[in-house]
């Protein structure tokens, strides 16, 4: 009884801290207000418990994006500028537009919090998503970071729950967001399922062990495929280096799971849903990743192969936020619509040809002044990637996009980054590296991208700057 009341007085003072936490904008104490929670519910109210763990991820996920544009939204170096110009304004009074301008974006970069909010609360996301829908909660601890919670729960949207209007605008959201997983959120289960919570110590370096089985996979995949474009490869090499990434990537899965442990049980699709025409289908998974946990392939588990779609957010606010944009009236990305950067900084070097080229007569009669296409998997294999982008994608589909390619006589500015997010209704990027990388953080900062429906972002390394 007396352990009952500690508990009970723990919980009240928690979800006190966490209201006070959320108000004040300090999404680090929320938390891990949100983790003691959890630790404290426990066994004893599992679906408390892993509401608290989606708080704790989604509270984690604003301190990650927080960091991410620190270093541009941070204020102390406008305002030393702004310091510099007020010296200066008496004796040159030309400088006051500059002083005005220079306020206005300080203005701008000061009022990023708004934007990062953790609200509403958790339990009335839950009743917007279909029950039908399972969410999957990987979570690494604030506090220890060897330490990875899995939080298995499903969504509680009803036909009954809210105002009718309301019910059918988020079936609405999950119809215009998700087509694959409609008829499983129309479905209607009988019962829903309990919550399930697992804590799952990491030893040291397994998620970087992991990483790097995949990185090994990659490249031997690479040289794969680089050995069926080289066209004196013989057949017998070809299934030899075929052979060698299929081991790894089921190695890469087998570490998957075994770094899951005790938690990969949990992750099984909920069992088959009615549909409204009397089928029998998997249900949908929602599954939510730490920063640190992305790049990992939780999709293939066989865990996950009996759901008819996995779809992957960084936290149930996050994943909140777009439904709730979905359905704010958009009618969606017409394909003509998107602009493109491709390699901004032309780094993208053709490989050498494996082979040298044979060489064919030329026919007789006026020589073409237009670009011959590449056919064969060498001539492909031999292109840059803006030769590739401009050969393949725009004449396919992007005829009418418009966008940044890489450029031997030019770099691309920050006004043009800036331009081009400014009325990009979609973005689609491919690079040597990470966005952050060539876009300035700045723009990135203050750039106003709420018009910006989709983003594709295709990169192929990873660098100290990009990564900071």
């Amino acid at each position: 009884m007396q352990a009952q009341e500690a508990q009970k007085a723990a919980v009240c003072s928690l979800q006190a801290c966490i209201t006070t936490a959320v108000q004040a904008g300090r999404a680090g104490t929320a938390g891990a207000a949100a983790e003691q929670m959890a630790a404290c519910l426990g066994r004893s109210d599992a679906q408390g418990a892993a509401e608290a763990i989606l708080m704790a991820q989604s509270a984690h996920t604003v301190g990650d994006m927080e960091a991410l544009f620190q270093d541009a939204a941070a204020p102390q170096a406008w305002e030393q500028l702004l310091l510099q110009l007020r010296d200066h304004l008496e004796v040159n009074p030309a400088l006051t537009a500059s002083h005005q301008r220079l306020q206005t974006k300080l203005q701008q970069e000061t009022c990023m919090g708004p934007r990062l909010a953790l609200t509403p609360p958790v339990l009335d996301i839950l009743k917007a998503i279909p029950a039908t829908t399972c969410i999957i909660s990987l979570h690494l601890s604030s506090e220890h970071s060897s330490v990875l919670y899995c939080a298995v729960l499903r969504g509680q949207q009803t036909s009954e729950t809210g105002p009718a209007g309301k019910t059918k605008a988020a079936k609405q959201v999950i119809k215009e967001t998700f087509q694959s997983i409609t008829a499983a959120a129309e479905a209607k289960p009988d019962a829903v399922e309990p919550a399930m919570l697992a804590q799952v110590p990491l030893p040291r370096g397994a998620l970087a062990a992991v990483a790097a089985q995949l990185k090994q996979y990659t490249a031997a995949r690479e040289q794969h495929l680089l050995a069926v474009a080289d066209q004196a490869t013989t057949a017998a090499s070809i299934v030899a280096t075929e052979d060698t990434p299929a081991q790894q990537w089921q190695g890469v899965l087998d570490s998957l799971a075994a770094l899951l442990g005790p938690a990969a049980p949990l992750l099984s699709a909920p069992p088959a849903a009615q549909d409204s025409k009397g089928g029998s289908q998997g249900c949908p998974v929602l599954l939510l990743l730490d920063a640190q946990l992305v790049d990992l392939p939780f999709e293939w588990l066989p865990q996950l192969k009996s759901a008819s779609a996995v779809v992957r957010d960084f936290s149930l606010h996050v994943h909140h936020s777009r439904m709730t944009v979905a359905s704010s009236g958009r009618q969606g990305v017409a394909i003509k619509q998107l602009s493109y950067i491709v390699d901004p900084c032309m780094e993208h070097a053709p490989p050498p040809p494996l082979t040298p080229p044979v060489s064919t007569p030329a026919k007789p009669g006026p020589k073409s002044t237009k670009p011959l296409p590449a056919n064969t998997p060498a001539e492909k294999a031999s292109r840059s990637l803006v030769q590739a982008f401009q050969q393949d994608v725009l004449p396919a589909i992007g005829k009418e996009w418009s966008g940044i390619t890489g450029s031997a006589s030019f770099m691309p500015t920050e006004a043009q980054y800036a331009q081009l997010l400014r009325r990009a209704v979609g973005v689609v990027y491919c690079g040597m590296g990470p966005v952050m990388q060539y876009v300035p953080a700045a723009v990135l900062a203050q750039a106003d991208l709420r018009a910006c429906e989709v983003a594709v972002l295709l990169d192929t390394g990873h660098t100290t700057k990009s990564d900071r």
